[in-house]
């Protein structure tokens, strides 16, 4: 491959056999050049397809930039794999990131310790505009980006699930972007920001949730640490069948948990919603959080998901079980959930939920949007998806005094500056003229020929 590997002349990857070629150099800068076709890698290595980086040959401790070219038809079908994932295990280099890497139609199945993009990570500097679809499968620890990964990743941003996952053992931990997050050191801060999945989950696992599976301490020693979780949000659904009476299973985490005698550790969940099914044979299920204790801080987030019940203990419409967790302006759908009691939050009815003036202390100018009485909130981090009558599909992505990009089906893409209080029109590639209005608290329309679609900032 082209390059030399170093930080101005970094190794240019352009198919996937240079790709597999990156077990050469576990510490060099590397780049995608072009969108790879990695459909061939499903006969490799007598079935096993691709070889994990890194994988029985030391962890990965460089750099690689997907610069937002896709990686399509992945295969790696290996359960003696562990760690498993694209990357096997990236640590040990508080300087590695791994950036803008899209993995489409990928085929994971590992042993323990499974992600998508990642087996297991720790130590690094970020993992940040990294995308997956496709399967995931895994023995215990199992994430749809990263399987197990310590609090000492201070940054995990902008990045999405859309697969289906599933693992193979009653004590496994599931998460649909991670599986699990261990706080085994101190005096660390991570942020988890800005993330969504899109999973269909199905395991006979210990804890699941659509976002994490498991946030746990080690033990008491470990002191001073922060986990923000920010505007992030869960979709679709999670099936649970296990006898394992442990169990934790919740819509955007299953468990999050701290040692009872331990100083300032919390995990602080802010404007997230989670509108996965919860289906669990087991009691502490929940449509956010199966079961939250010690330093969980949980506020302006909502759930919608249907949760199962079969029989009455420790099942609500929001947190399952609770213990020395803090809560404050949180909401779940009464009708959508099945749960007329929700622990942490109020419950309220379809409609309630989908009027403005019900969420408080919300921040509908920079953070939420709502389409008011059609839908529920939603996250200004994540474009608004528009179809049009003849099928273009329109994303927006709306702040004040920041870009909006408009992408039409045929590929073209239209960027324009916003402005306080000013009206601003395109023509659109099809002949056809969209106008936007931005202004501090007002409302942005995009008119079709099929009508006026209204949103709230």
């Amino acid at each position: 491959m082209e390059g030399t590997g170093t930080i101005d002349d970094p190794f240019r990857i352009t198919n996937v056999t240079e790709l597999q070629a990156m077990n050469n150099n576990l510490s060099a800068y590397y780049v995608l050049a072009n969108d790879i076709d990695a459909s061939e890698t499903a006969s490799w290595n007598g079935g096993k397809g691709f070889r994990p980086i890194g994988l029985g040959i030391d962890t990965f401790k460089g750099y690689f930039d997907g610069c937002d070219y896709t990686i399509s038809g992945l295969t790696i079908n290996d359960t003696s794999a562990n760690p498993c994932g694209l990357f096997s295990n990236v640590s040990g280099n508080v300087n590695t990131y791994i950036k803008n890497v899209k993995l489409s139609n990928v085929y994971i199945r590992g042993g323990f310790y499974t992600g998508g993009l990642v087996g297991q990570a720790f130590g690094i500097s970020a993992i940040t505009d990294c995308h997956l679809s496709g399967t995931v499968i895994g023995d215990t620890w199992v994430g749809g980006l990263i399987g197990y990964t310590y609090i000492t990743i201070p940054n995990i941003v902008n990045c999405s699930v859309n697969a289906s996952i599933s693992s193979s053992t009653t004590d496994s931990i599931v998460g649909g972007l991670i599986g699990a997050i261990v706080v085994g050191s101190s005096n660390r801060t991570m942020y988890i920001q800005k993330c969504k999945t899109n999973v269909n989950i199905n395991s006979t696992s210990s804890r699941v949730g659509g976002l994490i599976g498991y946030i746990y301490q080690l033990n008491q020693y470990r002191i001073n640490n922060k986990i923000y979780i920010q505007q992030c949000c869960s979709n679709g659904s999670l099936v649970n069948h296990t006898a394992n009476t442990a169990s934790r299973t919740g819509g955007f985490i299953g468990h999050t948990y701290q040692c009872e005698y331990t100083t300032n550790n919390y995990a602080y969940i802010s404007d997230c919603y989670s509108r996965c099914s919860v289906d669990c044979d087991m009691p502490c299920r929940g449509s956010f959080i199966g079961s939250s204790s010690g330093g969980t801080d949980i506020r302006r987030c909502y759930a919608t998901g249907f949760v199962t019940s079969r029989d009455s203990n420790y099942t609500k419409g929001f947190v399952g079980t609770q213990y020395r967790s803090t809560f404050a302006d949180n909401y779940f759908d009464m009708e959508t959930t099945g749960q007329t009691s929700g622990l942490g939050a109020t419950g309220r009815t379809t409609a309630q939920m989908k009027t403005q003036s019900n969420y408080t202390n919300w921040d509908f100018q920079a953070i939420w949007r709502i389409r008011e009485n059609r839908d529920y909130p939603s996250l200004q981090a994540f474009p608004i998806e528009v179809i049009t009558d003849i099928g273009e599909i329109i994303r927006l992505k709306s702040a004040i005094g920041r870009t909006i990009s408009l992408k039409s089906s045929i590929g073209r893409t239209i960027s324009l500056k916003s402005s306080i209080g000013r009206t601003i029109s395109l023509k659109s590639s099809i002949g056809r003229t969209i106008s936007l209005k931005s202004s501090i608290g007002r409302t942005i329309s995009l008119k079709s020929s099929t009508g006026t679609e209204e949103y709230k900032k």
